[in-house]
């Protein structure tokens, strides 16, 4: 059996039904491509301005990952949707909306079972929040990732015979890359992960997103800071313990960092103009 997930392919299966073709779809990657612009720029008009926040998704549809694999049925742009959308959500939802967040404990599995590495998220979430000292938060996302999984477990015993099912090969290769670090034996490094993420970047737009990153972190840590230490366990996977990887493995992450490009448009102002006050020159 396949060790894919089905999300994204079965999305595309209607079009493909419907067009009559057997191998080629337009219209499910385009819109992938379309709303996975679509929810950073919400995230960062939230995060920023909504003058500027339409910057965050030109940012990201001019990735070469994003040009290359974009309106491809690879998975890493719908990914990277879903990712930070349901993210967005997370950190915008009231602690008294109980049913929002089982719905968004639902949507942090489907995310999972989009890519299964992603399938960390749910438990993640949740232990973010009890460090918060959030457990009924906790608690209404458990009771909507939970049930999911366990529907996705059982299908994979009902039609492979093993209740990984098509994880298996995965959590085989997690443990074979794991052997290459004790061995000293890796050939995906660290540096070629990290020569693969900054080749995305132009210098300039880098710099400009680092630093409003930076301001990012300064003016709205608590929701920013959550978002990229929710996606952290990711990051060590792909960037160090993985002894493989493409550089569109990178798309979410590349998409957070360019959050920073519209917040450096909007909080720059704030940052200087305290200083511009202490030193009482006119602004």
């Amino acid at each position: 059996y396949s060790f894919r997930p089905e999300i994204v392919s079965g999305v595309a299966a209607v079009e493909l039904f419907l067009s009559g073709k057997i191998a080629e779809v337009f219209v499910v990657p385009t819109l992938f491509l379309i709303t996975a612009a679509w929810s950073i720029q919400h995230l960062a008009e939230y995060l920023s301005d909504k003058r500027f926040g339409f910057l965050a998704g030109v940012v990201f549809c001019t990735f070469p990952v994003s040009v290359l694999y974009g309106r491809t049925m690879l998975l890493d742009t719908a990914l990277a949707g879903m990712v930070i959308s349901t993210l967005h959500h997370l950190v915008t939802s009231e602690d008294e909306d109980q049913r929002k967040f089982v719905v968004l404990g639902v949507l942090l599995a489907i995310v999972g079972m989009t890519k299964y590495a992603y399938l960390y998220l749910g438990p993640w979430i949740c232990l973010m929040y009890l460090g918060l000292k959030k457990s009924h938060t906790a608690k209404w996302i458990a009771f909507g990732y939970l049930p999911t999984l366990v529907v996705f477990l059982f299908k994979n015993k009902l039609r492979t015979g093993a209740i990984l099912g098509p994880l298996q090969s995965q959590v085989t290769g997690t443990f074979a890359s794991v052997n290459t670090i004790a061995y000293e034996e890796r050939t995906y490094t660290l540096e070629v992960f990290l020569t693969e993420f900054i080749a995305q970047w132009q210098p300039f737009l880098l710099c400009v997103a680092l630093y409003g990153s930076a301001l990012l972190m300064k003016h709205r840590n608590r929701p920013y800071l959550f978002v990229w230490v929710a996606v952290m366990p990711a990051v060590v996977l792909h960037g160090y313990v993985l002894d493989f990887g493409w550089a569109r493995y990178s798309t979410p992450w590349l998409a957070m960092l360019g959050l920073g490009v519209p917040a450096t448009f909007v909080l720059i102002k704030d940052e200087y103009k305290g200083r511009f006050q202490k030193s009482k020159l006119p602004v």
